[in-house]
């Protein structure tokens, strides 16, 4: 049975670092991706709609060739990745929530360490509505 992993945590906390030491051989689906131009992330908030569309197109099309694919967004909120658990659920796919949230870090430690320049006040933002379900097996 081929594999999903959905990946959340809030920018900084180490999502990319875990898949790179983890799920090596896994097609990662990321929204960041959309934004990268000649090895340089240039992101433009006006396409972060078309960001979300291209993940979700990359996730579909590897998953009907049935490879492992991991999914590289923040997800923190059950709507960002509900999608993703679905579709697997509808193509057989075995599917793992990895929740990072903060790493053990507080806001301001996530922004330094962001690769992405999420602003501070969208970090601290992210984790007040970061939504954790307790005796579920969703995210």
């Amino acid at each position: 049975m081929p594999n999903m992993i959905i990946m959340r945590g809030l920018p900084g906390s180490g999502k990319s670092h875990f898949i790179e030491k983890y799920y090596p051989k896994f097609i990662v689906c990321s929204a960041d991706n959309y934004f990268m131009k000649d090895g340089k992330y240039v992101f433009n908030p006006r396409d972060i709609s078309k960001a979300h569309e291209a993940c979700k197109i990359l996730c579909i099309e590897r998953m009907f060739a049935g490879q492992d694919v991991v999914i590289d967004n923040t997800n923190t909120e059950r709507w960002e990745y509900e999608f993703y658990w679905k579709l697997a659920a509808h193509m057989g796919y075995n599917v793992e929530f990895v929740n990072i949230y903060d790493g053990g870090l507080n806001d301001e430690s996530l922004f330094l360490r962001n690769t992405h320049g999420v602003p501070l006040a969208s970090i601290t933002a992210m984790r007040a509505r970061y939504y954790s379900p307790l005796f579920t097996n969703e995210g």
